[in-house]
């Protein structure tokens, strides 16, 4: 992750030209803490006794720092991480004192790399983060000759101090058995200076079964195909941040594979002629569900191994349609024919939080390689 972090997913990526949400169950190549996770306190001063705790403003002179307005609040100006790292292969000795590398990216940069070793007991922790910016900690732990990671929940100074469990894995050279429980996809029309595309997102989850980390075939761990008309690609959490490479129409993860839940978040264009569209998917793997939510405006004219049914639900101020298909084998191609495409509304005014309140790894994206 972290060359291609720095030569290279919104509450979470860019994706390319448009924005993913932020996802935080765990992922392929790389774990996600949950947005919300114990609060780390530091190491308690020792108090006398009657005295007031450690870190509680002096009651005297100070009406302002004691206020309980939110306008005589202090916020705190550090931050701190707990990481508490288990062996997680079934039989395998404790984890040792493995090399540790945390990251504070912010907005596709590395604002602060701090290099440290796991501690006793599996604790790796650091005080004194810096918060005038927001941050997600990225923790690499570097066990049995595979980086293995997990990216944090947002920091800030609504959030400070966190508290993260991660379980690292032995290694194997034999490649797990690997299935989507669903494939979730949407598509809305875009329009940019006066061209209509289809904006397309797609979050791939699945399971990889085992409890060893897959360190892959020549450093591949996973190859998805993308539409022969997709452009301007974008990587969401699960790809961008492990090594992917854009090439031949794939992308591919170059990170080891954890066991457990997986999901990969992506997204790209497809051009429109005269309000219709082609879009074509190949699972990766066996899939249970695949759903594609359209709105409700648009025709389907033509499906391969796919059923229109009415669905609940917007997307944005309008009504949606869902394409379905069920057990799908790995490799197997399905499609739909769209017409009917026009502009989309007028947007509704965003209702998210302000940008203090939340951050993103905005990483870089890969450069698309032709064969």
């Amino acid at each position: 992750m972290r060359g291609s972090r720095q030569s290279l997913f919104n509450t979470a990526i860019v994706l390319a030209a448009f924005v993913i949400g932020t996802v935080t169950l765990n992922m392929p190549c790389v774990q996600a803490a949950p947005d919300a996770a114990p609060v780390v306190q530091p190491p308690p001063a020792a108090a006398t006794p009657g005295a007031l705790p450690a870190g509680h403003p002096s009651m005297k002179d100070n009406d302002d720092a004691v206020s309980f307005h939110p306008k005589g609040m202090q916020a705190p100006k550090s931050g701190a991480l707990r990481v508490i790292v288990t062996q997680g292969t079934k039989g395998a000795p404790a984890i040792g004192h493995d090399l540790v590398t945390v990251e504070l990216f912010a907005r596709g940069k590395a604002i602060r790399t701090y290099n440290l070793r796991v501690g006793d007991g599996g604790v790796v922790e650091i005080h004194d983060l810096p918060l005038e910016v927001p941050f997600q900690p990225v923790i690499t732990v570097e066990h049995a000759g595979a980086p293995q990671e997990l990216v944090g929940p947002p920091m800030h100074k609504f959030q400070p101090a966190i508290q993260l469990d991660m379980k690292v894995y032995e290694t194997t050279t034999e490649k797990p058995v690997w299935t989507n429980g669903i494939r979730h996809v949407t598509a809305e029309s875009v329009a940019s200076h006066g061209t209509l595309t289809l904006r397309v997102t797609e979050m791939i989850g699945g399971f990889a079964a085992g409890d060893r980390t897959w360190t892959g075939d020549h450093n591949v761990t996973l190859t998805i195909p993308l539409p022969p008309n997709a452009q301007n690609v974008g990587l969401g959490q699960g790809l961008a941040e492990a090594n992917p490479t854009l090439a031949n129409g794939t992308v591919t993860c170059g990170k080891p594979l954890l066991p457990g839940s997986t999901e990969y978040v992506f997204g790209y264009t497809v051009p429109v002629t005269n309000g219709a569209a082609e879009l074509s998917f190949t699972p990766p793997a066996d899939t249970k569900l695949f759903a594609l939510y359209i709105p409700a405006t648009f025709h389907v004219d033509k499906s391969v191994g796919l059923t229109v049914k009415d669905a609940s639900g917007q997307v944005g101020s309008q009504g949606r349609k869902l394409v379905v298909g069920k057990d799908l084998k790995a490799g197997q191609v399905v499609s739909v024919s769209l017409s009917g495409i026009t502009p989309p509304p007028a947007p509704v005014a965003p209702t998210t939080l302000p940008d203090e309140g939340k951050t993103t790894l905005h990483l870089p994206q890969p450069a698309a390689t032709k064969p």
